[in-house]
């Protein structure tokens, strides 16, 4: 799971909740019937995918949060305007004047999401722009152009988060976009 929960008198450790075998099976029934009610609609899973783009951060919107801590704020604005250059949590944690340790905890209790998931979603959101709004673009530039020094890292990443490589999600929102 996540870790050990916090003990009273251990400092420095995030408390954060063990998942249940009830919270499991909640969360996976929430799933199947967001599945189901996707299949009711007529949509395919592909296009599901696809469509969940819709949810993911992008950048310059994260101010629509609501984050009660100073560090987590700054450091999602450090994010919002440098996720185009390689940006560890050292970085962000040193520019925001806290640990990486601490900012990683209370950024996860903050966002709900861990620093790399926050990150990663924010380039992937703006990779699918890129690719979309320029259709000649070479992966290697987009990679370069959202803070991934290595493309073939950039393809995996991608691949693991849609299923599909960038060049097979294009051709396949192409196709949805003309329809409308």
């Amino acid at each position: 799971m996540w870790g050990k929960p916090h003990t009273p008198g251990r400092r420095g450790k995030c408390d954060f909740p063990r998942l249940t075998s009830a919270t499991r099976s909640h969360r996976a029934q929430t799933a199947q019937q967001s599945a189901d009610e996707t299949s009711a609609a007529g949509v395919t899973t592909d296009q599901a995918v696809i469509a969940s783009d819709n949810n993911i951060v992008n950048p310059g919107e994260n101010a629509d949060l609501e984050i009660n801590n100073r560090a987590v704020r700054l450091a999602i604005e450090n994010i919002d305007n440098h996720f185009q250059k390689p940006l560890s949590l050292s970085i962000v944690a040193d520019a925001v004047g806290v640990s990486a340790s601490y900012l990683s905890c209370i950024f996860r209790k903050e966002t709900g999401a861990t620093y790399s998931q926050f990150l990663t979603q924010l380039r992937m959101s703006a990779a699918i722009k890129y690719i979309m709004e320029n259709t000649n673009i070479r992966l290697a530039e987009v990679a370069e152009r959202i803070g991934y020094v290595n493309c073939k890292h950039f393809l995996k990443v991608f691949k693991s988060v849609y299923g599909m490589t960038p060049t097979e999600y294009k051709k396949r929102q192409l196709p949805a976009a003309k329809k409308h």
